[in-house]
């Protein structure tokens, strides 16, 4: 493979993944994640913070069945929670997100991936991703009443930056339009 159609990721550095599909005309999914996590550490997130692929949580039967994320973004550095337990892993979530390589099964992956995920995780502050060839959206909780409400706006709505413990409250007041 030239070296040019090579795929160079800011986390994981130069990867044996080419750019575009099998069928030459659209992206792979490996780039739409590239992308989404290029576009977060401008915006100021960690890189080091990123865990890609990562294990959010272990269900069914003896936790035989896993529910992953194609990256989350933590409080403190990935390394550093690598010996943690799921559990205590998901204290320290603050973004987790869902990439598609093109947006035919957009609405399915947002419903039984981000908002399914979002609903699982204990911190309400948590913010979900989903991001495709088409459409990039960020997805946070709130409580109404006695339940949690996710809500959704596309990210190109938002300034969102990393804030730190404040980086929940200014991103759901950009997408509130507060």
């Amino acid at each position: 493979m030239p070296e040019a159609a090579r795929l160079h990721c800011p986390i994981r550095g130069s990867l044996r993944v080419p750019q575009r599909a099998a069928d030459q005309l659209t992206f792979t999914e490996e780039k739409q994640r590239i992308d989404a996590i290029r576009y977060l550490i401008q915006r100021g997130y960690p890189k080091e913070n990123f865990g890609v692929e990562t294990t959010l949580f272990k269900i069914g039967n003896a936790g035989r069945n896993s529910f992953r994320t194609d990256f989350a973004i933590y409080d403190q550095p990935f390394g550093d929670l690598r010996g943690y337990s799921l559990e205590g892993r998901l204290e320290h979530l603050r973004v987790l997100a869902e990439i598609k390589r093109d947006n035919s099964g957009s609405e399915q992956a947002k419903a039984t991936q981000v908002r399914a995920a979002l609903q699982l995780v204990p911190n309400i502050e948590t913010l979900g991703i989903y991001w495709d060839d088409v459409e990039q959206r960020f997805f946070y909780r709130r409580i109404e009443g006695r339940r949690s409400i996710i809500h959704d706006a596309s990210i190109s709505q938002t300034r969102i930056a990393a804030a730190g413990k404040g980086m929940y409250n200014a991103a759901t007041r950009q997408l509130e339009g507060k």
